[in-house]
């Protein structure tokens, strides 16, 4: 059964303690302190949970030992002052969240990045950024490895080239850069305009491995047919030419060498585009891929050597087997998977999708009942079902499973196949922590019951189980779960039919009386 509630740890106890003390002394009187950093890190997260964070008890833990800072979990008690005072005092900061943080000036945020030449990581997303803070950001915080500008209203798309290079000196800045994040930036001009800022700044940037924004793909399109034009388009700062010459010294000399860039995320990408991904980006390890119309998978999608997490979305429903040429050839070295589109048109289609992919970390499928009738055609397909080979996830933590078109029931032959292919993910994933099942038809109860009363350890790391518009499972399946031996700790139960809010009054009632650590939510 789930674990029972255990007394709060010592530790806790005394941040408690120390929180309370803290709003009635020790913001009135400012006394100097000597407070580990990771504990006034925890003190802070405290307080703010338990509501007694208040702006002069924040400046009282705006500390000279801190080396890490997140004021994004308080952004309404953060001022012009408290920034002034973490400009002095807090100089030995190597990673600061700012998100959200709406009031503080442009000439404070300039004042504070020039103070803090140690920072690695910085997440200003939602504030009073702009071209100003991005330039004094690039001359003076020289070892920035992690950045997030989405949602600044002032961030242009000029304002990236100033905080990639100074167009004083031609000097280029934050190359030490790694993950930079402006989801939400847009053209000032036109999208086009947009594109080419972007392509400088990967060019600018040789460790750029994380450019977080909708138009990469088209960047890195343009880097691979050498559209880099010798004329300045941007005025003060070098042409792309130059820049690429300056990564590559032969680059755009007949038989010159090709470029290629350190990234290894990229996303909205499609069949088409791909290929140029893939070559000028060798080191990709994390693909966004929305599937159009090709009608061959398999030649695309053979040399993925570093490829260990994969998102494929269809425009239009497509059969799964079509994805067995890419599971067969990446499904050993994938670690997350995420597919959602396709349809169970042949019965064996999921179940061979996860014989090939069974070093899954991570597993998410939407699917689609079949369009039309499978292949498989046998009076005893029960026999047949249980008689596929059990398959084993060593490494799988999260499974989420939902059927999409929940009007269209699968078939007979279909479910059975699909039951025992989920029975073996539940049985034999022994790390399996979270689980959500969306919208199935088949039997939970049946496949629940063939998971925990045949004396094995399955489901015993299992901590959260989500069960959402599944109209065939019962009582008898969470009070299975409740007497089995698991970490449950969070249960939620969505539109189930079987489970009305009489049952749940009773789980309730079982949790208090146990004194289970478990939260169960109802819908």
């Amino acid at each position: 059964m789930p674990k029972k509630r255990s007394a709060p740890l010592l530790r806790r106890m005394c941040l408690e303690k120390v929180a309370l003390n803290m709003r009635y002394i020790w913001a009135g009187d400012y006394i100097i302190n000597r407070l580990a950093s990771s504990f006034v890190k925890e003190l802070l997260q405290l307080m703010c949970e338990e509501d007694l964070l208040t702006s002069s008890v924040l400046h009282s833990l705006l500390l000279p030992q801190l080396s890490e800072l997140d004021l994004g979990i308080c952004p309404e008690l953060v001022t012009e002052s408290s920034i002034q005072i973490t400009t002095v005092c807090c100089k030995n900061l190597s990673s600061l969240n700012l998100s959200g943080c709406i009031q503080i000036p442009e000439e404070a945020l300039i004042d504070l990045v020039k103070s803090l030449p140690h920072l690695t990581k910085l997440d200003l997303s939602k504030t009073q950024c702009n071209t100003e803070v991005l330039s004094a950001l690039g001359s003076c915080c020289c070892g920035l490895r992690e950045l997030d500008i989405s949602l600044c209203e002032e961030v242009t798309q000029e304002s990236l080239l100033h905080l990639v290079c100074d167009p004083a000196t031609g000097a280029l800045c934050c190359q030490e850069l790694q993950t930079l994040q402006l989801c939400t930036l847009k053209s000032t001009t036109n999208e086009h305009e947009l594109v080419w800022v972007l392509v400088f700044v990967l060019l600018a940037l040789p460790n750029l491995k994380y450019l977080i924004h909708d138009s990469v793909v088209d960047a890195v399109c343009l880097i691979y047919y050498q559209h880099l034009s010798s004329t300045r388009i941007f005025p003060g700062f070098p042409s792309l030419a130059e820049l690429a010459r300056f990564r590559v010294p032969d680059y755009l000399n007949e038989g010159g060498s090709s470029l290629s860039l350190a990234l290894k995320e990229i996303y909205a990408v499609d069949e088409y585009s791909w290929p140029m991904a893939c070559a000028v980006c060798p080191h990709l390890e994390e693909v966004s891929l929305f599937l159009r119309d090709s009608p061959d998978l398999g030649q695309s999608f053979t040399s993925w050597g570093s490829l260990v997490h994969l998102t494929i979305n269809c425009k239009e429903r497509r059969d799964l087997k079509e994805l067995w040429p890419v599971t067969r050839n990446l499904g050993g070295q994938l670690r997350i998977l995420a597919i959602e589109g396709f349809s169970l048109d042949d019965e064996l289609s999921f179940y061979t999708l996860l014989n090939d992919c069974q070093n899954l970390k991570h597993l998410r499928v939407t699917f689609f009942p079949p369009v039309q009738s499978g292949n498989i055609r046998m009076k005893n397909i029960d026999a047949f079902s249980s008689s596929l080979p059990p398959l084993k996830f060593p490494r799988l933590s999260s499974l989420y499973l939902m059927q999409a078109d929940v009007e269209d029931l699968l078939p007979a032959e279909h479910g059975l196949i699909l039951k025992t292919s989920l029975t073996y993910l539940l049985k034999y994933s022994p790390n399996l922590q979270s689980l959500d099942l969306v919208c199935l038809t088949i039997s939970l109860d049946e496949v629940f019951q063939m998971v925990l009363t045949t004396p094995n350890s399955s489901l015993l790391q299992l901590q959260k189980l989500y069960l959402i518009q599944d109209d065939d499972i019962s009582m008898n399946t969470i009070d299975l779960l409740l007497s089995s031996k698991n970490e449950l700790n969070c249960l939620k139960i969505d539109t189930c039919s079987k489970i009305c809010e009489t049952d749940l009054e009773k789980v309730l009632q079982k949790v208090v009386k146990e004194n289970l650590d478990l939260n169960v939510v109802w819908e």
